[in-house]
């Protein structure tokens, strides 16, 4: 799987990191078996999104409006700011892409280039993440 997860109470934040050969599946599996399922988790946490060691994304556009619409009727606890981190333009386009589509259903979402001003954005700032 190229996403993995850690969930830390103490600032009630969800760290998603991607790395490899990102895809649809990788998303949904996140979504259906992490989120929505982790007892922890609950509405008006704050997500964080490093996606800077991802090498390859094969989400398409058909497969990101299949993840939104999955997003918004999954039942799933759903964030107050969710900040995505990543490096390439390519990786900014494609999440900036999303981003639009989660926007229109009046979510704070963004995506940095920088991990600081994410977490900064987020509020957890001087925060060390393991």
């Amino acid at each position: 799987m190229a996403l993995s997860y850690s969930f830390h109470e103490k600032f009630n934040l969800v760290v998603m990191t991607g790395s490899g050969q990102l895809t649809a599946r990788d998303f949904k599996d996140y979504i259906t078996e992490y989120l929505c399922k982790d007892p922890r988790i609950k509405p008006g946490f704050i997500e964080l999104g490093d996606m800077r060691a991802v090498e390859k994304n094969e989400i398409t556009l058909p497969d990101m409006l299949e993840i939104v619409r999955l997003d918004e009727t999954s039942g799933r606890p759903q964030p107050t700011k969710l900040a995505f981190v990543v490096n390439s333009d390519a990786e900014y386009g494609a999440v900036r892409q999303y981003a639009s589509h989660v926007r229109a259903e009046l979510k704070a979402v963004d995506v940095f280039r920088s991990m600081d001003e994410a977490k900064k954005w987020l509020g957890i700032e001087g925060i060390k993440l393991v």
